[in-house]
């Protein structure tokens, strides 16, 4: 049998759901590599730990996210001659997201992803995540051409510093007429957040006191994670480790000619300590 060419517009309907899924306003994105797919079976457990994987199938939670501005997307339209115009395209497309907190620790982590290909779904204030279906029928993320960050450095009159993540889309068209959401039975909010870097540090005048600090402002997170990091599980190089109470150290006693470091994020999840990776 010869092809048979079927006219784009037997596949278009107009119609409007009974209950249409009104987006509210996004308060999260999550980012991960091109390839990188949400879990299987969508709970708080897998998500979570989705966002502690090792590298490259983490998934990276930004939030929270105080305001959204489209930039682009307009119809681009063309006329030969004296004819009538004619849609030839969508303009390139590009969504600023500004956070409710400025953070420099942020800004450097996101320049860093400038020349990865990433994707991004968006989480709104109900927990409902939108992204695009994907060829096997799951929900993949947006395909982005690149990510960048904007905003300002420094407070000025009348204005905080902020940060700003710029989402630039790779292909608006194939976005918009594919969409698809995931609806959770759980608070996907509660576990969207992204890790922070940490360095392990010996105490001044210390033999074997240890401080975990945030890599960029050096806060003493130590006790923040008192009881987890407590167990020796978490600790890669070491065979017993002490909270010091009061003090946010460590005492570690290390093996034999090793350094003491904390274990992978996968690892730390698994023991009940999230939202950090050491600095490496």
């Amino acid at each position: 049998m010869e092809q048979v060419r079927e006219c784009g517009s037997n596949k278009v309907n107009t119609g409007i759901s009974k209950c249409p899924l009104v987006p509210e306003y996004i308060k999260a994105i999550i980012l991960a590599e091109v390839g990188v797919k949400l879990p299987v079976e969508m709970t708080l457990e897998n998500m979570e730990k989705a966002f502690h994987a090792d590298r490259p199938n983490r998934m990276y939670g930004v939030k929270e996210i105080v305001e959204y501005a489209p930039n682009g997307g307009d119809a681009q339209t063309s006329a030969t001659g004296y004819g009538p115009n004619e849609v030839t395209g969508y303009a390139a497309y590009t969504a600023a997201l500004t956070l409710m907190k400025f953070d420099a620790g942020f800004r450097a982590n996101i320049m860093r992803l400038k020349d990865v290909p990433m994707q991004a779904w968006y989480v709104d204030k109900n927990g409902i995540i939108w992204g695009e279906r994907a060829a096997d029928g799951t929900c993949k993320g947006i395909d982005l051409s690149g990510l960048y960050i904007s905003g300002q450095d420094f407070p000025a009159s009348g204005t905080k510093a902020n940060n700003v993540i710029n989402l630039m889309y790779n292909d608006v068209e194939k976005a918009w007429m594919n969409p698809m959401q995931v609806m959770t039975s759980f608070d996907v909010l509660s576990v969207a957040d992204g890790l922070r870097f940490v360095d392990v540090v010996k105490k001044t005048g210390s033999e074997n006191e240890y401080c975990v600090l945030d890599h960029y402002d050096k806060l003493n997170v130590g006790k923040y994670f008192s009881t987890g990091l407590a167990e020796v599980a978490c600790w890669k190089g070491v065979t017993a480790v002490e909270y010091v109470q009061g003090s946010g150290t460590f005492k570690l006693t290390p093996k034999e000619s090793a350094s003491p470091m904390l274990a992978a994020p996968s690892v730390l999840q698994e023991n009940g300590v999230t939202g950090i990776e050491q600095w490496a």
